[in-house]
């Protein structure tokens, strides 16, 4: 999976940050990538064009809140159905289940993410949540 990251960032010419705590995901740092510990996601998640992730119940309305566009990549329980949620709304491509994860559907899912339009979206929905309880 790693490989896949750091190929898709490179045909895509966009910077990475890879928490290196989740998913045994192993990558040397670099000018493109820069590895974190377990941290909390408001802070990185501000900051970045666009987040691919496992799709748990802390990330996506840590996501939604930052007002990022999203993909998720759903291993188990309601990550699918958050997955489609994201998508639906326009905020994210359509999920990539972890077993069919590949480097075409993730340099797509990162081009679909910087289409402005998607980012009006995520805005849209940060925007609806503010004030909200959460987390």
């Amino acid at each position: 999976m790693t490989s896949i990251i750091l190929q898709a960032l490179e045909i895509t010419g966009q910077r990475g940050v890879i928490n290196r705590d989740w998913g045994g995901l192993v990558a040397e740092p670099s000018d493109s990538v820069y590895l974190v510990d377990n941290c909390p996601h408001d802070w990185p998640f501000q900051r970045c064009s666009a987040l691919v992730h496992h799709g748990g119940a802390g990330t996506i309305p840590a996501s939604l809140k930052a007002a990022s566009p999203t993909t998720i990549v759903p291993f188990f329980g309601d990550q699918p159905f958050w997955g489609e949620r994201v998508h639906a709304r326009g905020v994210g491509s359509a999920p990539i289940p972890a077993d069919e994860f590949s480097l075409e559907k993730l340099v797509d899912a990162i081009r679909f993410m910087l289409d402005p339009k998607v980012k009006e979206c995520a805005v849209e929905i940060a925007k609806a949540m503010d004030g909200e309880r959460w987390g």
